[in-house]
């Protein structure tokens, strides 16, 4: 069984296919799992070996890149996700906190803590 590599074909075809897959597949994981889920780079790994086995490593580290920026901007919480000191007052938590959000007395954790 011979490498789809060996074949005739140019770099732009080689990461045009592996673009088109990346983005088949992010649309498949999308409309599968909801992004609430977890599991961001479950679905990538079949995308990103086939990417190695099919055109090369050149576009198979291009969707291996891609799935990692991807599955970070998605499906990780940013900056925002963690509440400051604004929120918990908006929440009704009433403890001290300092300029920077930080709690005072470490005895209010179980105040703001999940």
């Amino acid at each position: 069984m011979h490498r789809l590599t060996s074949l005739p074909a140019t770099w732009p075809v080689r990461y045009g296919l592996a673009g088109g897959l990346f983005l088949a597949t992010l649309l498949v994981r999308l409309l599968v799992l909801p992004p609430s889920m977890g599991f961001m780079l479950v679905s990538f790994f079949p995308a990103v070996l086939l990417s190695f086995y099919l055109w090369g490593a050149g576009p198979g580290t291009l969707i291996a890149v891609l799935s990692a920026v991807t599955g970070y901007a998605f499906w990780t919480p940013g900056y925002w996700a963690s509440p400051s000191a604004t929120v918990m007052k908006e929440d009704g938590v009433d403890v001290p906190m300092d300029a920077y959000g930080l709690l005072k007395n470490i005895a209010d954790a179980p105040k703001v803590a999940p």
